[in-house]
Formats: C-alpha cells, structure tokens, sequence
C-alpha cells in the first residue's frame, strides 16, 4: 500500500462532513472529484474502480478519494457511510485506497464526531472540524509506519487473521490457539501480529466488536442486550462498562448521538 501524505498537509477548506446513504438502484457513477475526500463505511458493500486500482468498501473500512481521480462506484446494496470532502494540498502525490486500519475505531469516532459538528453548525464548529481532520491524517500516517511487515511474514499469520474475523464474536479466542494454526511460538506470533496490525491479537479482537457494535447502534434499532450478544460480549452489563470505558459514552448515548 503507498504511503498517504508522508509529509505535512495543508487543509485549506472543509466542505462537508455527511452521512451518505447509497441503494443499489442508484446504479453505477461516474465522474472526477473536485475535492479531496475521506470516507468511513458504516454498512454495506461497494466497489470502488479507478483506470489503475480496484477495490471493495466494507464496514469499519477507511477510504481516501483523492482530487481530479475519475472513479466509479457499484453498490452491491444499500450502503451507509460518513464522507467528509475537503481541498487541500499534499506536497508528495498520494493515491486512492481503502484500507482497514488496527485503529479504525478512533478514525470511526473522528468521522462520527465530525458529522455531528458538521449537522449542529454550533458557534466554532468549523475551527473544531479542521482539528478533527487533522487528527485523521495524524492516525493514518501513525497507522502505515506501524503496519510495516514484508508480505512472506503478513501471509504466515493471514489463517489466524481470517479465523478471527470469522469467529471475533463467537466467545475468547485464545492467542495461543491462533498462534498454534499459524505453526508457530506465541511470543512469535505476536510479535508478527503486532507489526502487520499495529495491535495485540487481543486488543485487535476488541476493536473488531466495538466497531460492530459501533455499526448496529447507529444503524439498527437492536436492542442493547442483543448488540452485546451479536459483538461477542457475556451480557448487557458487562459491554455497557467495556463500551463506555473505550467510547467515553453508554451505547444508548452513542445511539442517540449517531442513529438517524
């Protein structure tokens, strides 16, 4: 993956911060960007297809969209996303991507944050929204110098990777077990995951729920004790404490802030 704005960047307009709601029969777009643009999936699927790259938005994914690049998009459904569209001027050229950081959580919640500054218009709301747009930029350069690891040693921990992904809410995964499919120490393996995902296999699993809790609070009406249960937590009680703790705020809070 290249390296996105290595170097400072300077943000001269802020244009939105918006939930944008995308159906399948809204069919196919094509077109150039006149503005920068970072988006954060909430739900769904779409392709994204550029003359040079191809890829496929998921949830808790990070998208950069960058200026002039003519693209289009297929939904393969009914898709929800936070975009925020900026100008702006990056001094080494950077190109189009998604990707799905080890920190997609405090970029999900800068994203989170900024569309709901951006809908209140309060007085400073603006000064706010640049500070919240440079913090996304701070986590994804922090987010690529972690994640280097050459490729041979990212594929030797790729079953482990796909099991959690698959069974993330099914109950405690133990880092021995996951070390043990990848044929190798426990220590080893974390040390490798580490610097492939910039997270303990643990911390990794966590983030994986809070951000599929994160997606069916503000995209569902599922009650509480059903959220806690489809992330993989014991009981309401216990993901209510873990959920406030981490996202500084109760799930009904965050639901109410973000469900609309």
């Amino acid at each position: 993956m290249e390296h996105l704005f290595m170097e400072n960047v300077q943000v001269t307009k802020i244009l939105r911060a918006v939930k944008i709601y995308t159906k399948m029969t809204d069919g196919i777009y094509f077109k150039p960007r006149r503005c920068h643009g970072f988006v954060y999936y909430l739900s769904g699927e779409c392709d994204y297809v550029y003359p040079d790259r191809r890829f496929t938005a998921k949830p808790n994914m990070f998208l950069y969209l960058p200026k002039g690049e003519r693209y289009e998009i297929h939904p393969h459904g009914d898709c929800r996303c936070i975009l925020i569209d900026f100008d702006g001027e990056a001094p080494t050229p950077a190109m189009a991507f998604g990707e799905l950081f080890a920190n997609a959580a405090a970029v999900g919640d800068c994203f989170y944050a900024a569309a709901g500054l951006f809908r209140g218009k309060k007085i400073g709301y603006m000064a706010e929204l640049y500070s919240i747009l440079y913090k996304i930029i701070s986590l994804l350069q922090s987010a690529q110098h972690d994640r280097y690891l050459p490729s041979a040693k990212l594929a030797k921990i790729e079953p482990a990777v796909a099991y959690i992904a698959a069974n993330f809410n099914s109950g405690e995964i133990r880092v021995r077990a996951l070390a043990k499919m990848c044929g190798m120490s426990e220590k080893y393996f974390s040390t490798l995951f580490f610097a492939g995902y910039g997270a303990t296999p643990k911390n990794y699993i966590l983030q994986l729920r809070f951000d599929t809790a994160r997606t069916l609070l503000s995209g569902t009406k599922m009650p509480i004790g059903d959220v806690a249960a489809a992330c993989g937590f014991p009981n309401a009680y216990y993901f209510s404490r873990a959920f406030c703790r981490t996202v500084g705020m109760t799930p009904t809070a965050y639901r109410k802030l973000n469900l609309y």
